[in-house]
């Protein structure tokens, strides 16, 4: 677009990928990692890393019709060892170690799936069945003619509460029974149902857990902050 002169189409790519991928999706999964998780563990110095690169990358592409506001943004990056000036910084090029299309594929999956799990969660708050995300428990199951979503299911079996901002995710072997959430999107071959979550609701997270309780140091914590409330204490 830049090459074209096509200036409204760099405005609406980047302001496109900023309000679908980051705000609406991106950010909102990440929040939890970012302000629960141990400081310096994986997970979280992961994430930092990732944000790092989105922020310059775009800083570099906003440069050339956003030059003072991208030049602050520069200033403020903590990696002093870069160019002094975002407009003495090379234009961003695409990294082939990120061109994983299989990774692409299967996360088109999680967000299709996610999509229509959104609109049960969406139905169970209108039902006052829970005030908020955080206090669903999800159980999910796709048909076994749909191997391919079932397999994305299992494979990010770990990763389902956080993508869906929910307290508790399981996974059925079986078709679900009594009131559940069918899509209309038949290829899914989904099936959900949303109740509220056991356990109490951890004070740090807001995640609920049956584990709250029973750390007798912390017992208001679940066992994921419990550990790390410990560790900044220690020093």
């Amino acid at each position: 677009a830049y090459d074209n002169y096509q200036f409204h189409q760099v405005y609406s790519k980047i302001y496109n990928f900023c309000i679908v991928e980051m705000s609406s999706f991106y950010l909102d999964v990440l929040k939890d990692r970012l302000y629960t998780f141990q400081a310096d563990g994986l997970e979280r110095r992961s994430a930092q890393t990732v944000l790092n690169e989105i922020l310059e990358t775009l800083a570099a592409l906003l440069a050339p019709v956003l030059s003072f506001t991208a030049e602050e943004i520069w200033q403020f990056l903590p990696d002093k060892n870069r160019a002094q000036s975002v407009l003495l910084t090379a234009f961003p090029q695409v990294k082939d170690e990120y061109r994983n299309i299989e990774l692409a594929g299967s996360w088109n999956k999680v967000l299709s799936l996610r999509g229509e799990i959104s609109k049960a969660l969406e139905i169970a708050r209108r039902d006052k069945i829970i005030n908020s995300s955080l206090e669903a428990k999800v159980e999910m199951f796709v048909k076994n003619d749909r191997p391919e979503y079932a397999a994305i299911l299992k494979k990010y079996e770990k990763q389902w509460p956080a993508i869906l901002i929910v307290s508790q995710v399981v996974l059925s072997q079986s078709e679900l029974t009594g009131d559940f959430f069918t899509p209309e999107d038949a290829k899914l071959g989904l099936q959900v149902k949303v109740t509220r979550a056991a356990g109490q609701k951890c004070v740090r997270c807001w995640n609920y857990s049956e584990q709250v309780g029973r750390d007798h140091e912390h017992p208001e914590l679940c066992e994921r902050c419990a550990p790390v409330v410990k560790k900044i204490q220690e020093g």
